[in-house]
């Protein structure tokens, strides 16, 4: 299971950078807070692809990071990558750790914060391990200098 995060990380990374020149992509920090059978909190960093022409834009969010959960009075750090399909007013999205897979929808508030439900599937059943299943909610939080990443509602 390892591999295959690391595996899609270093994918995401070469499609991310290959787009283009490197330069012209600025990171985008992002912080959120998710719920589920127990609470979890993340940060990452994401990159942007807008595609579609001018008056239907579609804004690809590719990234990772690490995020942070309670469980059995310990605290366990999992790395995950998440993609994310946005108009500027709804998403969808799909984040993969090494102990879930959790695809969700919601709505998007210009970019800036997301506000999501879906449903985890738990790839490990174990007792010393934190196990990430079923509904989910979630709050995501994008924060970058580059303006050209959130919906501009005036450009038009």
């Amino acid at each position: 299971m390892r591999k295959l995060f690391v595996f899609l990380s270093l994918l995401f990374t070469c499609i991310c950078f290959g787009q283009s020149d490197w330069r012209a992509y600025k990171p985008i920090v992002n912080m959120g807070y998710q719920f589920n059978s127990h609470s979890q909190v993340y940060a990452g960093l994401e990159y942007s692809f807008i595609s579609g022409t001018r008056l239907r834009e579609r804004w690809n969010f590719v990234g990772a990071g690490v995020m942070a959960t309670p469980y059995r009075d310990k605290w366990y750090w999992l790395p995950y990558a998440d993609f994310t399909r946005s108009n500027g007013l709804a998403f969808i999205s799909t984040r993969l750790s090494t102990h879930h897979i959790q695809p969700q929808i919601g709505v998007t508030m210009l970019n800036l914060l997301d506000i999501g439900v879906g449903y985890s599937f738990a790839f490990k059943q174990s007792v010393s391990n934190p196990v990430i299943k079923g509904f989910t909610l979630s709050f995501k939080l994008r924060i970058t200098k580059d303006k050209s990443n959130y919906l501009e509602v005036m450009r038009y």
